[in-house]
């Protein structure tokens, strides 16, 4: 099923892919609160040669691979918090799919170890897609929920 061809209905967390950081089946949080989507890392730097080395999640998480990802496309942004607090922070664009379908999307990369979700997708993703939000359902994307509807 394309998602491109309607208004996809999608719920308040998701499993989704990042096929382009070799990341499957991992648990993302739809927060229509954030305007901008961000991506839990826990180490990244700025070489010398200006590429930006970026190791994804924590040793520990479920989906840690380890691999180091290099971008020379990237750039800083100033980013508020929840809590009102700014902050700058690297973006990147990459890949996102649910269900098989993929989009582009920028995250700024943030230390999420401490939070639920070591993803976030915020307003500026969904309204691109035209993604509509069900606050009260959950992974409506995922291909075993996709199976069982018809």
């Amino acid at each position: 099923m394309d998602l491109r061809d309607r208004r996809p209905v999608i719920g308040r967390r998701e499993i989704a892919d990042f096929p382009e950081l070799d990341i499957v089946g991992l648990p993302v949080k739809i927060d229509t609160g954030a305007y901008n989507s961000s991506f839990h890392c826990e180490h990244y730097r700025l070489k010398p040669d200006g590429l930006l080395e970026v190791v994804f999640l924590d040793p520990e998480h479920t989906n840690f691979t380890g691999k180091v990802h290099k971008f020379s496309d990237f750039r800083k942004k100033t980013v508020k918090s929840s809590n009102g607090q700014a902050e700058l922070r690297f973006m990147i664009s990459t890949t996102i799919s649910f269900a098989g379908n993929e989009f582009e999307i920028d995250v700024s990369l943030a230390k999420r170890g401490d939070m639920r979700f070591t993803v976030l997708v915020g307003r500026k993703f969904l309204k691109s897609y035209r993604f509509l939000v069900d606050p009260l359902k959950k992974e409506l994307l995922s291909p075993r929920k996709m199976k069982r509807k018809r």
